[in-house]
C-alpha cells in the first residue's frame, strides 16, 4: 500500500481542555488509518505552531536575501573566473561548463514562455562559448554555472534570465514566479 494523502485536524476532548490531534492517512486502495492523540491546551499548541511558522518565515527571509544576491554573486563569480584564468591560464566556469557540456548538447531541450514548450538548442562554437537559440531564432551567447544556466539577451537585447535547477532536476526555472521554464531531455 502506498500513502496517498495525510491529513491533520483538531478535536476538543470531552474535558473541554485537552486538544485531540487526529491524523487521517489514507492509502491507494482507499483503506484510512485514523490515529487521535492528545495534543495538549489550545494555547500551548497554537504557541508551538506560531513558534514554527516564525522559523519558517524566517527560513523564507533568509532564502530571499540570498536570491536577491544572485546577480551579485555572480558577478562575483565571473570576476574571481577572469581572476583565476588571467593567473592559471584556466577558467574554473570552463571547467564547470565542460562538465556539463554532454548534457547540455543533447538535443530535445525545451522553453516555455508561457505559451507552450519549443525549441531550445544549445551549441558550443569553435572558441568554447556556450550559445543557445530558441525555436530557431538568432544564437546568442549563454552561460553555466552549473545550477544555473544564465541566457543572455533573453528575452530580449540587453536583459539576462537566469535559470535555477529545480529539486526534481528535471527542469530549470526562471524567477520571481517561476514562470518561463525549460526542459531538460
Amino acid at each position: 500500500m502506498t500513502i496517498i494523502s495525510t491529513d491533520e485536524s483538531y478535536v476538543l476532548g470531552n474535558d473541554l481542555v485537552t486538544q485531540y490531534k487526529i491524523t487521517t492517512i489514507t492509502y491507494d486502495d482507499g483503506s484510512q488509518d485514523i490515529i487521535k492523540r492528545p495534543e495538549g491546551k489550545s494555547d500551548t499548541i497554537a504557541n508551538a505552531k506560531a513558534t514554527e511558522i516564525e522559523i519558517t518565515v524566517n527560513e523564507l527571509v533568509e532564502n530571499s536575501q540570498i536570491i536577491s544576491r544572485v546577480n551579485a554573486r555572480l558577478k562575483e563569480l565571473n570576476d574571481i573566473d577572469t581572476a583565476m584564468t588571467t593567473q592559471i591560464g584556466k577558467s574554473p566556469l570552463q571547467v564547470i561548463q565542460d562538465r556539463y557540456k554532454l548534457n547540455l548538447l543533447k538535443s530535445g531541450w525545451t522553453i516555455d514562455e508561457g505559451s507552450g514548450f519549443v525549441p531550445l538548442v544549445f551549441t558550443i562554437n569553435a572558441s568554447n562559448i556556450l550559445k543557445y537559440s530558441v525555436n530557431g531564432t538568432a544564437i546568442k551567447n549563454a552561460k553555466c554555472f552549473g545550477g544555473i544556466i544564465r541566457l543572455k539577451d533573453y528575452p530580449s537585447t540587453g536583459i539576462d534570465t537566469d535559470f535555477f535547477l529545480s529539486e526534481t532536476e528535471a527542469l530549470y526555472f526562471s524567477l520571481p514566479n517561476r514562470n518561463v521554464k525549460i526542459k531538460k531531455p
